[in-house]
C-alpha cells in the first residue's frame, strides 16, 4: 500500500532509487541489546570482544559482519509489516501513508461542519455539538 502511494505521489520520478530504498527500510532485522550480548557472551569464540561493565562487544563493523556470517549471532527474521522509527525517512514515509486516510477522514468531517487536523501521529477532531 505504501509503495503504490508513494508511486502515485511522485508520478513520473518514482525509479528504482526509490524501489531499493522502499525495500531496504521495509525489510529490516534487528537485534535486541540484551540478545546481542548473550549471544556473545554465550559463543565462547576466541576472537577479541570488549567487555564494559559485564557487557560484550565487537570491536568494529567487520568483527560484527564475520559473526553474522559463521552463524554466532542471528538477527530477527526480516520485518514484512511496517516501517521502523527513527530512521531519517520514516516521518516523511508515515506522513504519505496518511494521506489518503487524511483525505477520507477530512471529507467525513467536514459534512458536519466539522474540521480535522493532523500533525505527525496526533490529530483532532472538531465537530459542532449542534451538528451531532
Amino acid at each position: 500500500m505504501l509503495k503504490n502511494q508513494i508511486q502515485q505521489l511522485l508520478d513520473d520520478t518514482y525509479d528504482q532509487a526509490y524501489i531499493r530504498m522502499l525495500k531496504s527500510i521495509m525489510n529490516y532485522r534487528f537485534i535486541t541489546k540484551k540478545t546481542f550480548e548473550k549471544q556473545l557472551t554465550r559463543a565462547g569464540v576466541d576472537f577479541p570482544y570488549r567487555r564494559i561493565e559485564n557487557k560484550a562487544y565487537t570491536n568494529n563493523l567487520r568483527q560484527l559482519g564475520n559473526l553474522l556470517k559463521q552463524g554466532i549471532i542471528n538477527l530477527s527474521p526480516k520485518n514484512r509489516i511496517g516501517i521502523p522509527q527513527g530512521t531519517a525517512v520514516s516521518a516523511v514515509l508515515a506522513n504519505i501513508y496518511m494521506i489518503q486516510f487524511d483525505y477520507l477522514l477530512a471529507d467525513t468531517i467536514s459534512k458536519y461542519n466539522g474540521i480535522y487536523r493532523r500533525y505527525s501521529d496526533d490529530f483532532i477532531i472538531v465537530i459542532p455539538q449542534k451538528d451531532m
